[in-house]
């Protein structure tokens, strides 16, 4: 379709409607309703085309020039979504045209971004004034997620698919002297490439490791599938294989997908290596993610006690229901009683209650500044004693004579109305569902529930007070105006409405809380089970435990995410970041903090001071410090240590880890760790990794000292690894938010296809990095809101950005009046007078005399000030608006200094179209990296408006839509004639042996029936292990003493801390650092066995004795230290290196031979033959011709199947193979969070490792989350449905019939209120109705909801209308007469019924 029908199609007037079918369409209702329908459509596209900018031109040029303007306003600004969602949140008669409109104008704009991401490759790898590449440095983020989306179908009915979202850059760093001409800076680059959406047919490892490398740049295929559909330059691909290295850099959670993804590009590469292809310069490093973790850590904690998870979890998404928090904040405002209390002097005990805020106050964890403020502010005026649960909240007030002659509060009234305010801001707000799998939402829920149970027990007491208020129904509207003002947007302490005595609330009380009829059973029994585990006496404590355990991992996490934003300004801003170079040192820096285990000692130590200091304010806060509780604190300290440890300690003592530890190490440490590194590669080849260590290995020579210039170049391919690898994956978990939203949102409404998933992928990527980009360059333009309003008038927040542009042109344009003599003779004479309007008048009398009587010197003095200032004010004109440094207030320039402020004002919108104009002319927009400008993500030049629709969807389908080839890997690798043999190893030998040892195999034999024992005696996380050799292996008989820490369960391991007993006493041993010695079970079996000293062919054994013992408190000072020692021996058992006989069943035998039935049929396709035995720790993949067969490496990919892109052409096995998998998808969940974690749940094996639950608390709290997730998932479909409901009543021209109480059957006056906001506009004028004025709502039409009117318009209103008023003002006036509130409302009411009265 050429560009002028894209553009130009008008909907049709209702005058060119065919008058006979009109006819014969309105004779019947149906046809009428069609009729209405088809209007509003066509005024609707009407309305999109305006906002847009569609308008027909005659002149070519400007016609395709005001296309790619609105494509660009429409697909690349944060409009995508908004657009997107209008047209779609009226479906029912959203015009079909301009949905087909909306896919063409996508179609093309995702074209021209694929093509302009392929044009960046070039002038990135293909630049004449480049210098030959030297290190290409590829970071991809990817992850996959389950979504629900269409088939490619329009009939298809939506389905759970399984996809993949990737945040990939790329950091290119030339090797040489630039070229001449060439910018200094662009000795490096660095590219944000945005990529699409991947949609799994299957979730194998093949598909998976398609999806993941179809658009990698540094692969072992070299680029990936995606972009060689382009048809790049062949410079591009010949740049990357002649790079000295390129290495791709992979960062995850620690998955089976991911393992098996990374496992088949790592045996490409050594294949490529090994058979010396050109893209062997190739490298690849894997970091599973920190916050994955952490994560992963946290668990068991907020696991270990009986039902507080489910309590939090239960409490926070009951929250989000409107309804819930209104009930919420009514039964808060019915408990409260008068809490001022006035004395001459504070009580002695005030002291102790305000240590105990600072405690409360110390430990919070929120988000928002606006709760955190809310907290602080709440602490300070409830000074009494915050520990009390029953009875009232006390404020203590000083009396005025005491306090400076300064009243706290005015009177009871005020200090009722400062409480509610201020707890109802910090209550109501509540927190974020925490799930498991989210990274950030532990820490404030712990908080909020800490402060919430231990500041007077107000928490339980307010849901208490919910389940027992009953109420009457009338005055309801009063108490929803008080509850409105309390929930306002606008923070800091609300001024309410007159309100009713605390015995009146309570009569109102039931018919709020019982308001919400259609969640009342669902929301009801959870509120009852939240409650009852609130009311327990020791659920305060168990929040003060778990907020107390996960407050210190929030260091990590803040760690984390202050990378991770460092990462996005150097990729989104490149090398024209001024501050690059300070953002570099400070990733390299973090990084190796992570990588040489500062980090994870850290943690630790800050852990181990949890069972001194913190103890101590924990027992005097509240805390009682039972038995029971302190051998809870001290296992889970135990274990978080441990598994701290093993993830963050432990984990980066191998290489590629060492290796990289060497980034900035001076060259004699770097020198001898290479040589310690070559020398065990020498001896075993697995005791390095093959993908990347073994490279580097293979490429410099051991004797590295030799070549000072090699070792310049392998430190700085190491920092320039440190600088850009990702380590931790947050980045495609909010990509995950962002798409599902985009394509399904919560509850599955607006579901979309996968092709249009694809589709808004891309801008969707680019329209993020833009954001950054443009908030990047205002900061360095544009002035900030608070430097601003010193020079400019107020705007309106509603203010469109047309009406906003006309204004500022309107502003600019202005005349501005020339100064004279006269007006700085006024300016001197009057200059800091303060003066009414009569003061003003008769002090310009005064002037003008004087300027009358003055001689002309005098004057002429003046009108050359005059002269000079106008001189002052062009000058300031041509001159931008000031923009202040970020953190810093702003300060007048001497310039504008002595224009003044007022001569500022005049000239305030010509300067800010001057930082308009630098923002828009920015040298950032002319990056080659850089695909947008300042008006869109993608520049309006580069969108293609001349090819045709059919054109740009038949390249799309060849491209983006074309379906991933999965190639099996051993079709890859397979050789011409004969197979090669690669041995892979997952992970590089353990740090402390060799796989060749000859005790490894007896060691990890000893693991195994280690961990057999402890599950056969039940042994948990704490309890402490005698280990000793049997008598014949060591006649010393020595014993070694260990506290037993996390379990791994899958691979086995364990890890211990070393302890020291003497006299009974149990001490931590310590490292020479202080920091106490970890130990893991392999590293402990070996160290006996070599004690033992016996060959590998002879059974070693070792007794272990298992000893009870109870936490006790010892006072040490001002602290308290948590310890334990042996007090009675549980159990002894031996562990020995002898393989275990494994014996078989009996077999049971079935009656009517029922066995013979049920007997599984063998296999007799399998070719007979002997395995050939593994080497331990090395997993061998005979490359060879064989056929694909699909193996699901994750059950989560499992559970949900995709459509293929091209399922027209599939075949009907396939066919039928989707339908059941995707019938069983669509009954299992949809997209929302509550999936993933039901996936979590159902399948722990998912992950890499999968660790013994800490107790068997929370073994029994891991099945419960399963069940939790659910109820709330089916609570969110219902409250999806209301809303499906709601929205078609309100589309329904015929609701009124249908007894909708939104719509009225007759017109007239309903009710009268309070203003809760400035938003309302009144119905008469259409002005705004302010802040807490009264206003009346009224029907005024049948198929319309009510609306709102000032009460000074209602009488004309009423008289202009003929509505009914009279009758129903009486009614109201006599409610609010009742309970002597709202006098403002009976007042305004009186006054229109008396003049109503009069007139009529």
């Amino acid at each position: 379709m050429p560009l002028g029908k894209f553009f130009s199609d008008t909907p049709l007037e209702d005058n060119e409607i065919d008058q006979g079918v009109t006819s014969r369409r309105s004779q019947t209702e149906k046809a009428r309703n069609a009729l209405a329908t088809s209007r509003v459509s066509r005024r609707w596209a009407r309305t999109v085309q305006k906002e847009i900018g569609i308008h027909h031109e005659s002149s070519k040029s400007s016609e395709e020039t005001k296309g790619a303007q609105a494509l660009q306003k429409q697909f690349f600004t944060g409009r995508l979504h908004h657009t997107h969602a209008l047209s779609h949140s009226y479906e029912s008669i959203t015009c079909p045209d301009q949905n087909k409109a909306n896919q063409r104008g996508r179609a093309r704009c995702t074209w021209s971004l694929l093509r302009a991401i392929a044009q960046a490759f070039e002038a990135v790898f293909a630049s004449p004034q480049a210098p030959p590449v030297k290190f290409v440095i590829n970071t991809v983020v990817p992850d996959g997620t389950n979504t629900r989306m269409k088939g490619p179908n329009q009939g298809d009915r939506s389905l759970v698919h399984t996809v993949m979202n990737v945040v990939q850059s790329c950091a290119v760093y030339c090797d040489g002297l630039l070229k001449q001409g060439a910018n200094k800076n662009h000795d490096w680059q660095c590219f944000s490439i945005p990529c699409p959406l991947s949609v799994l047919k299957t979730a194998n490892t093949d598909h998976i490791h398609a999806a993941y490398r179809s658009t990698l740049v540094a692969c072992a295929s070299g680029l990936g599938e995606r972009w060689k559909a382009f048809s790049l330059k062949p410079e591009v691909s010949r740049a990357v294989a002649n790079a000295k290295w390129a290495v791709q850099v992979m960062c995850g959670d620690a998955l089976e997908a991911n393992s098996s993804a990374f496992r088949c590009e790592r045996t490409l590469l050594a294949h490529n290596r090994q058979r010396s292809v050109k893209v062997c310069n190739t490298v690849a490093i894997r970091f599973k993610c920190c916050n994955h973790q952490l994560g992963l850590v946290r668990k068991p904690v907020v696991l270990g006690i009986e039902r507080y998870w489910s309590t939090l979890v239960r409490l926070a998404h009951l929250m989000e229901c409107a309804g819930f928090r209104r009930r919420f904040t009514a039964a808060l405002v019915s408990l409260l009683q008068k809490p001022g209390v006035e004395v001459a002097k504070y009580p002695k005990e005030m002291d102790a209650w305000k240590k105990r805020a600072a405690w409360l106050m110390q430990g919070f964890d929120s988000r928002s500044k606006r709760t955190t403020d809310s907290l602080k502010n709440l602490l300070g005026f409830l000074n009494g004693d915050t520990s009390q649960r029953t009875g009232p909240l006390v404020r203590w007030c000083l009396l005025p004579a005491n306090n400076d002659g300064k009243t706290c509060c005015q009177d009871d009234s005020d200090s009722w109305n400062r409480l509610v305010s201020m707890l109802s801001s910090f209550l109501c707000k509540a927190y974020a569902v925490p799930l498991l799998h989210r990274m950030k939402h532990y820490a404030p829920a712990a908080s909020y529930v800490k402060v919430s149970t231990n500041l007077h027990g107000i928490l339980p007491r307010i849901l208490e007070e919910m389940e027992n208020a009953s109420a009457t129904s009338a005055n309801r509207s009063v108490l929803s105006e008080v509850v409105d003002v309390l929930l306002a947007e606008n923070g800091g302490v609300q001024t309410l409405p007159d309100v009713l005595n605390n015995e009146d609330f309570q009569t109102l009380l039931g018919d709020m809380l019982n308001e919400n009829k259609d969640y009342a059973a669902q929301n009801g029994a959870r509120r009852r089970l939240a409650l009852a585990e609130l009311l327990k006496d020791t659920f305060h404590e168990s929040s003060i435990i778990t907020d107390m355990l996960v407050s210190p991992m929030e260091r990590g996490t803040n760690l984390f995410l202050r990378r991770t934003h460092l990462l996005y300004e150097m990729q989104y801003l490149s090398n024209a970041d001024p501050k690059y170079q300070e953002h570099q040192r400070e990733s390299m820096d973090k990084f190796l903090q992570v990588i040489r285990g500062d980090l994870g000692r850290e943690l630790l130590g800050t852990f181990l001071g949890l069972l001194t200091s913190s103890l101590k304010d924990a027992i005097s806060n509240g805390l009682t410090g039972g038995q029971s509780q302190l051998n809870l604190i001290f296992q889970m300290v135990i274990c978080c240590v441990t598994d701290f440890y093993r993830r963050f300690v432990q984990e980066f003592m191998q290489p590629p880890y060492t290796l990289l530890a060497l980034a900035n190490a001076d060259a004699q440490t770097f020198v001898s760790e290479w040589k310690r590194i070559h020398q065990k590669r020498a001896k075993c080849r697995f005791c390095v990794d093959i993908e990347f260590t073994a490279a580097l290995l293979d490429a410099y020579p051991e004797d590295i000292d030799s070549f000072p210039a090699d070792i310049e170049e392998v430190q700085e391919l190491l920092q320039r690894i440190a600088v850009w690898s990702p380590i931790t994956s947050d980045a495609v978990e909010i990509l995950h938010g962002q798409m599902q939203w985009c394509l399904s949102r919560r509850g599955a409404m607006h579901v979309k296809s996968g092709h249009t998933g694809v589709e808004i992928s891309l801008p969707s990527a680019a329209i993020k990095q833009h954001k950054w980009l443009s908030e990047s360059v205002a900061a360095g333009t544009m002035p900030t809101k608070d430097s601003d309003k010193k020079h400019s008038r107020s705007r309106s927040a509603l203010e469109t950005p047309t009406a906003r542009e006309a204004r500022l042109h309107e502003a600019a344009h202005r005349k501005v009046r020339r100064l004279s003599g006269w007006n700085v003779f006024c300016k001197e004479r009057m200059g800091g007078e303060s003066l009414d309007t009569g003061g003003y008048k008769s002090r310009l009398k005064e002037c003008s005399a004087e300027w009358r009587n003055m001689a002309k010197p005098e004057r002429e003095a003046f009108e050359v000030e005059a002269t000079r200032q106008e001189q002052l004010r062009a000058e300031l004109a041509a001159t931008p608006l000031s923009v202040p440094e970020p953190g810093k207030p702003k300060e007048l320039t001497s310039l504008e200094a002595e224009v003044g402020k007022n001569g500022c004002k005049h000239f305030s919108a010509r300067r800010l179209l001057l930082n308009i104009a630098d923002y828009e002319q920015h040298s950032m927009w002319t990056l080659p990296t850089c695909l947008g400008e300042s008006s869109g993500a993608l520049k309006a030049s580069l969108i293609n408006v001349q090819s045709g629709d059919d054109d740009i969807a038949q390249k799309l389908e060849q491209s983006l839509h074309a379906p991933l080839v999965a190639i099996p890997l051993e079709s890859q690798i397979a050789g011409e004639a004969d197979s090669l043999d690669i041995e892979v190893h997952d992970t590089p030998c353990p740090h402390f042996v060799c796989v060749h040892d000859p005790n490894s195999t007896r060691m990890d034999q000893m693991v195994k029936a280690f961990s057999w024992k402890l599950e056969e005696h039940a042994i948990c996380a704490g309890t402490m292990l005698v280990f000793s050799l049997a008598q014949e292996f060591d006649a010393t008989a020595a014993t070694y003493p260990r506290i037993l820490g996390v379990s791994v369960k899958k691979p086995k391991c364990h890890v211990f801390m070393k302890v020291a007993v003497e006299h009974d006493q149990v001490t931590l041993a310590a490292s020479s650092d202080s920091m106490p010695e970890f130990e893991s079970s392999h590293e402990l079996f070996l160290h006996l066995l070599r004690l033992s000293d016996t060959s590998p062919d002879v059974d070693v054994n070792v007794e272990v004795q298992v000893w009870e013992r109870n936490a006790f408190l010892v006072p040490e000072g001002s602290k308290y230290l948590l310890k334990k020692n042996p007090e009675t021996l549980k159990c002894t058992f031996t562990v020995s290196s002898a393989k275990r006989n494994k014996t078989k069943p009996a077999q049971v035998k079935l009656p009517f031979s029922l066995d013979k039935l049920l007997k599984k049929k063998r296999n007799t396709n399998k070719k007979p033959g002997p395995k050939a035995k593994p080497k331990p720790g090395v997993k061998k993949h005979t490359l060879k011709k064989s056929e694909n067969k699909d193996v699901d490496v994750d059950s989560k990919h499992s559970k949900a199947k995709s459509f293929d892109n091209d399922s027209n052409n599939s075949d009907s096995s396939d066919s039928d193979n989707n339908s059941s998998s995707s019938e069983s998808s669509h009954c299992n969940g949809d997209d929302d969070p509550w999936d993933a974690e039901l996936q979590n749940a159902d399948a722990v094996e998912k992950e890499e490792e999968v660790v013994v639950p800490m107790s068997s608390t929370v073994a029994a709290e891991e099945k419960q989350v399963a069940p939790l997730a659910q109820e709330c998932k089916q609570a969110d479909q219902a409250r999806s449905e209301a809303a499906e409901a709601l929205r078609g009543q309100l589309a329904n021209q015929k609701a009124s019939a249908s007894g909708s109480s939104f719509f009225s059957k007759e017109l007239g006056l309903a009710d009268a209120s309070i203003a809760v906001s400035g938003r309302s506009v009144c119905v008469h004028c259409r002005l705004k109705i302010a802040l807490h004025c009264p206003r009346f709502s009224l029907f005024h039409s049948k198929v319309r909801p009510s609306t709102w009117c000032h009460a000074h318009c209602l009488y004309g209103l009423t008289m202009a209308s003929g509505l009914k008023s009279v009758p129903r003002l009486r009614e109201i006036i006599a409610a609010h007469t009742e309970r002597h509130v709202h006098s403002k409302i009976v007042t305004e009411a009186q006054a229109v019924l008396t003049a109503l009265e009069s007139a009529s």
